[in-house]
């Protein structure tokens, strides 16, 4: 009885700045709060939290099984040039929806998205909606024709897969303690991880583990169609937990109409924000690739979704009535640092696991299998480091020092890749680094949810929690965007520079546009082509480096917070 009886405790209530520290306090539930609230039993909060974390686990699956098939995918719809577009525009809408879930850590649109949907229609409602769409967007996903068709059903379940993990934080600080929380999303994120290898993501190690090695399996011995329609079944599962064992809490008032429900939703702030991502994506994608960077379309591109992020900003601080970013809570200390933080680890994570495949792949000639392989130590490392991380701020209590200790790992990993030679080395050459990538930004995203969630006041946990996933989505985004529109234009430059000849502008065309074209080109410009894609995956490698190194700096700035031992019942 008496775990239950904690349970029905608040988590936090209110902070209080003591000698530049934040300290948590707590407070009762009002006598109306607690008519009204009825906390899980440990064992429902367990079966509850199981079928989160599938959720989790598929959504962390869908964004690391295409790490080591894209290039398959490319090759058969003849686009690797554009190739980057089925990771992105799944990160897009991934994003863009999270902040309308308010859950506690979204800073992505569709985190945040999710976030402030599940406090206006509730929990249950809003999980179903994003089961449902990442249903239908992994069903697309394996029928598409050509690559925008596939482009297409990748954002479709990117809005599903926004709401499944941003909701599963939401549903998670609702149900136990801020300090127990650190064991629950070490679990969470060792899901993650396990699909993931070195994400956010977001995001769970066990999806990171299989992600990329199952993706490459199932890529060589049957279709890549198959990595999308193995979600379904899970899915089902998913539904079902959620259908019978989630009531429709935190619903505003059950007596409104739809129409006062969807007037309540920052349309412009969420669509602000969506088109700010998608016009700097845009301008990243195409300059240097398909058109120049000096080009009008690009620069529209790029200077629009700049003047959309400020348009954004004047939004949220001065327009929107429940803004899905509410400027008290971003401008604070430590919800401002660790959004920094989530968005520069994600630029090196994201990126690494894009690049990272593609460089076994066209530098080495390695299967997608293989390829997928080379990713497990990476995996292993964020798993042991979410987990134990997790473990460690539960037994102490705190996180920061931890916090700086891990993302200087993730500088000294990333600097690691830079050791990869276009000779292949000895196998701790390449797993050396890719573990302690993977302990360090693993570990890092579990301490700077709790610091975000562990800042805030009660009301702001949602709105927090999704705030993190909509920098993480968002700097996911942009690292692939930035480091994509990098890698071609080097490589498109390299080949111009060293190919010549009657067939130059065929081959030229036929090594960027397919990735297993490059193992049947002429012996003469083979070693060209390979050393083109060296040279210029080794300059993204250059990128990750700067952000890791972003990333502690930001760090470094964290307040500390004291985790409280008590939940929050904080269902109005």
């Amino acid at each position: 009885m008496s775990s239950i009886e904690d349970a029905r405790k608040p988590l936090l209530d209110g902070q209080k700045r003591q000698d530049g520290d934040y300290q948590a306090t707590q407070q009762e539930p009002s006598a109306g709060s607690k008519a009204q609230v009825e906390m899980e039993t440990v064992e429902n909060v367990w079966i509850i939290m199981t079928g989160l974390w599938v959720g989790v686990f598929l959504a962390a699956l869908d964004s690391s099984i295409v790490s080591t098939i894209y290039a398959k995918i490319g090759s058969e719809f003849h686009a690797s040039n554009q190739v980057s577009w089925i990771v992105t525009s799944y990160l897009l809408s991934f994003t863009a929806l999270q902040p309308l879930c308010k859950l506690p850590h979204s800073l992505q649109p569709s985190l945040k998205i999710h976030g402030r949907l599940s406090d206006i229609f509730g929990r249950k409602s809003t999980l179903l909606f994003a089961t449902s769409m990442f249903f239908i967007g992994s069903a697309a996903c394996g029928a598409a024709t050509d690559i925008w068709s596939l482009v297409i059903a990748r954002a479709i379940a990117g809005l599903g897969g926004g709401g499944l993990n941003t909701m599963s934080t939401v549903v998670m600080s609702d149900v136990v303690s801020m300090r127990q929380r650190g064991k629950f999303q070490g679990i969470g994120n060792l899901a993650w991880a396990v699909c993931m290898s070195t994400t956010d993501s977001r995001k769970t190690p066990s999806a990171s583990l299989i992600g990329a090695p199952l993706g490459g399996w199932i890529a060589d011995y049957f279709s890549w169609r198959y990595c999308f329609y193995i979600n379904l079944p899970l899915l089902v599962i998913c539904f079902f937990i959620t259908t019978t064992q989630i009531t429709n809490y935190n619903t505003k008032s059950t007596t409104q109409s739809l129409s006062t429900k969807l007037k309540r939703i920052d349309y412009f702030g969420s669509g602000s924000l969506v088109l700010s991502v998608t016009g700097l994506l845009l301008g990243t994608s195409w300059g240097g690739n398909t058109m120049s960077w000096d080009s009008p379309v690009v620069i529209a591109c790029l200077v629009g979704g700049l003047g959309m992020l400020v348009a954004f900003a004047v939004i949220e601080a001065k327009v929107a009535s429940e803004p899905i970013l509410p400027w008290r809570v971003f401008s604070a200390r430590a919800p401002f640092v660790v959004s920094m933080t989530n968005f520069f680890g994600s630029i090196n994570s994201y990126a690494m696991i894009f690049f990272v495949p593609l460089y076994f792949q066209a530098v080495y000639g390695t299967s997608a299998s293989q390829a997928g392989l080379a990713f497990v130590p990476q995996v292993v490392g964020a798993a042991i480091g979410s987990l134990s991380a997790g473990l460690l701020m539960t037994r102490t209590g705190t996180y920061r020092g931890l916090t700086w200790v891990v993302f200087f790992l993730t500088i000294v990993g990333s600097c690691g890749l830079k050791t990869w030679n276009l000779e292949r080395g000895p196998n701790w050459q390449y797993s050396a680094p890719l573990v302690i990538v993977g302990f360090g930004f693993g570990s890092g995203l579990t301490t700077t949810l709790i610091a975000m969630l562990a800042s805030v006041e009660p009301k702001d946990i949602a709105v927090a929690a999704s705030m993190s996933y909509l920098f993480r989505s968002t700097g996911g985004v942009l690292g692939i965007s930035i480091c994509s529109a990098t890698f071609q234009s080097l490589l498109k430059s390299e080949l111009i520079a060293n190919i010549h000849g009657p067939n130059a502008e065929l081959i030229i065309d036929t090594a960027r546009k397919s990735v297993d074209a490059i193992r049947t080109l002429p012996p003469e410009y083979k070693d060209i082509v390979v050393t083109a894609y060296f040279h210029a995956i080794q300059w993204t490698f250059s990128i990750n480096i700067v952000f890791a190194v972003l990333t502690f700096v930001a760090s470094l700035f964290l307040p500390k917070v004291k985790l409280s031992t008590s939940v929050q019942a904080n269902r109005d």
